[in-house]
Parts: C-alpha cells; structure tokens; sequence
C-alpha cells in the first residue's frame, strides 16, 4: 500500500512542477513581448541592444521551462504543439518586427516597425497567452481531484488499532473545536489529514 502511496504522491507532484513550469513558460513568453516591444519603440541603440538581450534571455527561458514541464508528466498531450506554438510566435511571427526594429533609425522606419509589431506580433501573443492559463486550469483542476481521492485513499489505509484510535480522536477534537472557532477547521483538517 506504500509503494501505491508513493507513487501517486510522485504523479501529483510532477502534476504541479508541470503547471509551474507552464505558468513559467507563459511568464517567459510576456518578458519577450515585453522585449520586443522595447525594442520596436526605442530610439537609442544601447537600449534596443538590452532589448534584444532581454528577448534571447525569454527565449532561451520560454524553451528551457516548457520542456521541463513535458518532462514532468507522463503524457504530454498538447504541451509539445503549445511549444512549437509558442516559439514560432517569437521567431517567426515576431521575426520581421524584430528584423527590422534592429536597424530601425529614421521615423519612419520606427514607425513601420510599430505598425508590424501591432498587426502581426501583439494579436498572436494575445492569443497565445491564453492557452497556457485554459492548460495550467485544467491541470490544476485535475490535481486538485486527484489530491482529494488520495486523500480519501490514504485515509483508508491499513494501520495499527492504536494509530487508527489516535486518527479519530483528533478528528473529533477538531470538529468540536471547530464549532468555537469556525475558521479553524478549514485551516487545521488539512494538517490533521497530513
């Protein structure tokens, strides 16, 4: 019964790790809009050149955390297509703004490479961004179902008769207590139940 324990434990917890590493990648992504749009909008070249670094930090962290979250579950599903996804907006649909906003001087050339980013990269973040959210829900969602039903199983597990005594007095106590002080129990059973 351990061993099952503990390997629904090791799925929960890679469950987690993965919607952290999502909701870092998503993180990533907005820094490198964020970059981007630093760099169509500037005018000096020290700053467009921090930018740009800005930028090739987010990407490199954007690929890093997604595939640690691939790695983190056992089946990735849409998590590889999200990546792909997620890239070719910063290399590609991004590429011309960020082409051109590298040698941008003149006013006009600025201008041409704010109108590029507003029509092609900003609606492709947009949409993109919430993906990660709808995939990080559903998976938070799902782990916290999978929590209870541990919960439920590990309740039920075979113990000796003085820990099984030990287990319901201090559930009684805490429901007792829980009358006196109403935002205690809520807080607490979760301790009890550790």
């Amino acid at each position: 019964m351990l061993t099952v324990n503990d390997g629904y434990q090791e799925l929960l917890d890679k469950d987690a790790s993965a919607a952290l590493r999502l909701t870092q990648s998503n993180r990533s992504l907005e820094t490198a809009r964020a970059s981007i749009s630093d760099m169509v909008m500037t005018r000096s070249k020290e700053a467009r050149a921090r930018a740009e670094a800005g930028l090739n930090d987010a990407r490199e962290n954007f690929v890093r955390f997604m595939d640690l979250a691939i790695a983190a579950v056992p089946e990735p599903g849409e998590l590889p297509k999200l990546k792909a996804d997620g890239f070719s907006v910063l290399t590609d649909t991004c590429g011309a703004a960020i082409a051109v906003g590298r040698g941008a001087t003149s006013e006009a050339e600025i201008a041409m490479v704010q109108q590029l980013y507003l029509t092609l990269c900003q609606p492709a973040f947009a949409a993109i961004s919430p993906r990660f959210t709808s995939i990080t829900e559903n998976s938070l969602r799902t782990q916290s179902k999978s929590v209870l039903t541990f919960q439920a199983l590990s309740v039920t597990r075979p113990c000796g008769v003085w820990e099984q005594l030990l287990w319901h007095s201090s559930l009684s106590r805490a429901s007792a207590f829980s009358q006196f002080a109403p935002g205690w129990s809520n807080q607490s059973s979760r301790w009890l139940r550790q």
